[in-house]
C-alpha cells in the first residue's frame, strides 16, 4: 500500500468523501482511530452519550481533514502539516464566500482534542486511548506527542436578522396553503400554525419541537411545565420549560397523539416547505429567516423589554453565546417570575400569536 506524503497537500475531492480510509497493519490513520477509538471509547462511553449531531460534526471535521491532507498514517502527522491544513482550510467556500473564523475554529478544535486523545499520557490528555501513544517514538525512544494546531481566534458573534413580530402574524396568516404534512385529524395548515406559535412562545429549537410529547406535560404549583429528556435537547442536558398560556393554546389547537407535530419527512424537507411558507407571506426566504428565526424573535422581543430574562429563555451557558441572538449584553439568571410579565406584555401586543 502507497504511503500518503503528508508534506503534498491533495487537492479537494469528491463532497461524498468516505471518513473510513483503508490503513497500513499498525499504521492507523486519522479516519480510521476516530471511527474504531474515539467515537466508542470517548463519546459513546460517557454518560449521557454524545449527541448523534455532535458524532456528525465531528464526522464533517474528519471529512475536511481527509479531503485536504489525503488522511496519512497518525505516526506522520506533524504540526507543519497541521498547519498546512489550516491554511488550506480557510480557503475552503462556505456560506459568505469563504468558512467564517467560528467554523474553522470549530473544525480544529474537534481534530485537536482527537489528536490529543491519540497522543501519550500528559497534560493535554491525562486518560488517552493507549498510555504511549499513536505518534510512534522520536530518535530517544520516547513516545512522541500530539502535533498541534497553531492558535485559531474565533469570530464575533454578531447577532444575526430574525423575523420581526408583524412578519409572524403575516407567516401565521399564510399557513391556510399549506399542503404537508398529510395528518389525518387536522389539516395542514392548524399543524403549521400550532408549530410555529409554540416555537415562538417556548424558543425550542427545531430538533426539540418535533420530538414533543404530551406526556411531557407536568403540573406543578399550578403551572403546566414541558419536562424535556436530555436525549432530545442540545448538550444532552434535561430541561423543565414553564409553558406561557399562549403556547398551551397552540398544544389544544391540534388534535394529534402523544407525538403533537408528526412529520413523516426530513428535517431538510420541513427547512423547505418553511421557506414555501414564508414566499406565501411575502416574505424573502433568507438564510437567517429559517426555522431557528423563532428561538431568535422570542428572544430578540423579551430582550427589548427586560435584557436580564432572555439568557434564561436561551438556556445559554455564556453571555457571549446570548448575544448571537439578541442585541444586549446582559448576564444575569431569570426565573419563571421573571419572564411571566414580559412575555405577558408581547402577548397583549400581539393577539394573533
Amino acid at each position: 500500500m502507497q504511503t500518503t506524503n503528508p508534506s503534498a497537500l491533495h487537492p479537494l475531492t469528491p463532497a461524498a468523501i468516505r471518513i473510513y480510509r483503508g490503513q497500513e497493519p499498525g499504521r492507523p490513520t486519522l479516519s480510521a482511530f476516530v471511527e474504531e477509538v474515539y467515537i466508542p471509547r470517548r463519546l459513546l462511553a460517557k454518560s449521557p452519550p454524545a449527541r448523534p449531531g455532535t458524532i456528525a460534526e465531528l464526522q464533517s471535521a474528519v471529512n475536511r481533514w481527509c479531503e485536504i491532507t489525503g488522511d496519512p498514517p497518525l505516526q506522520e502527522i506533524t504540526s507543519a502539516l497541521c498547519a498546512e491544513f489550516l491554511v488550506e482550510l480557510r480557503k475552503r467556500p462556505g456560506r459568505s464566500g469563504r468558512l467564517s473564523p467560528d467554523t474553522v475554529k470549530k473544525i480544529v478544535s474537534d481534530l485537536e482534542r482527537v489528536l490529543g486523545f491519540a497522543g501519550p499520557a500528559g497534560g493535554r490528555c491525562r486518560r488517552p486511548a493507549e498510555e504511549r501513544g499513536f505518534f510512534g517514538e522520536d530518535a530517544n525512544h520516547w513516545p512522541r506527542p500530539a502535533p498541534y494546531f497553531p492558535d485559531v481566534a474565533g469570530g464575533h458573534h454578531l447577532p444575526k436578522g430574525c423575523l420581526d413580530l408583524t412578519q409572524i402574524e403575516d407567516l401565521l396568516a399564510a399557513t391556510s396553503a399549506a399542503a404537508q404534512p398529510p395528518i389525518d385529524v387536522c389539516p395542514p395548515g392548524t399543524w403549521w400554525s400550532a408549530l410555529y406559535r409554540f416555537a415562538f412562545w417556548t424558543g425550542l429549537r427545531r430538533g426539540s419541537l418535533l420530538n414533543t410529547r404530551r406526556s411531557w406535560l407536568r403540573n406543578h404549583a399550578g403551572l403546566v411545565w414541558l419536562q424535556v429528556p436530555g436525549e432530545c435537547c442540545k448538550g444532552g442536558r434535561p430541561q423543565a420549560i414553564w409553558l406561557h398560556p399562549r403556547a398551551l393554546a397552540a398544544l389544544e389547537s391540534i388534535p394529534t397523539g402523544d407525538e403533537v407535530f408528526p412529520w413523516p419527512y426530513t428535517l431538510q424537507h420541513l427547512e423547505r416547505a418553511h421557506k414555501r411558507l414564508l414566499t406565501r407571506a411575502a416574505i424573502l426566504p433568507l438564510p437567517e429567516f429559517a426555522f431557528h428565526t423563532f428561538r431568535r424573535a422570542i428572544s430578540s422581543a423579551i430582550d427589548e423589554i427586560r435584557p436580564d430574562t432572555a439568557r434564561f429563555l436561551l438556556r445559554h451557558d455564556t453571555d457571549l453565546a446570548r448575544r448571537h441572538y439578541t442585541q444586549v449584553a446582559s448576564q444575569v439568571r431569570g426565573d419563571r417570575q421573571v419572564l411571566k410579565p414580559v412575555m405577558d406584555k408581547i402577548a397583549r401586543r400581539h393577539p394573533n400569536l
